[in-house]
C-alpha cells in the first residue's frame, strides 16, 4: 500500500492506528453490508483524536478495521485471556489509550462471511 511509504518519507510522525473498511458479506441472501467511515475520518493524513468526526451508530470501531503499530500493542500490555473465545473486544479497545496517531484507509479491506448451516 502505497500510503506506508508516504507516510513513512513525509517526515510526519507514523500512525499508531491504521483503519480501514470493513464489508459483512451474507452467504445465505448474498447480500453485503459496507461498513465505511468516510463521514466521520479524514483520509490520506496522520490525524489525532481530536481530527475524529461524530460516527453513526452503525460505525462502530471493530477488529476487522483496525491495524495497530506492534509497538502499540506492546505497551498496552494485551493479554489474552486463556481458554476463551471472542476476544475480539480485548484486542480492539485496550490499546486505544495509547494511540496518538491514526491513519483512514478508505479500502474495503477485510470481508466478513456471515453464513447460516442447519443439520438436518
Amino acid at each position: 500500500m502505497s500510503f506506508i511509504a508516504n507516510a513513512s518519507n513525509s517526515g510526519e510522525k507514523p500512525a499508531d492506528l491504521v483503519l480501514s473498511n470493513y464489508v459483512y458479506e451474507h452467504v445465505e441472501d448474498n447480500t453485503q453490508n459496507f461498513v465505511n467511515y468516510r463521514a466521520a475520518i479524514p483520509t490520506d493524513r496522520v490525524i489525532g483524536w481530536e481530527d475524529l468526526g461524530h460516527f453513526k451508530l452503525s460505525q462502530y470501531l471493530l477488529m476487522h478495521a483496525l491495524t495497530y503499530r506492534v509497538e502499540v500493542l506492546r505497551s498496552a500490555g494485551i493479554e489474552m485471556p486463556p481458554h476463551t473465545f471472542y476476544v475480539d473486544n480485548v484486542y480492539a479497545y485496550v490499546p486505544f489509550p495509547k494511540v496518538e496517531t491514526i491513519y483512514y484507509v478508505d479500502v474495503d479491506l477485510y470481508r466478513y462471511f456471515i453464513a447460516v448451516t442447519i443439520n438436518p
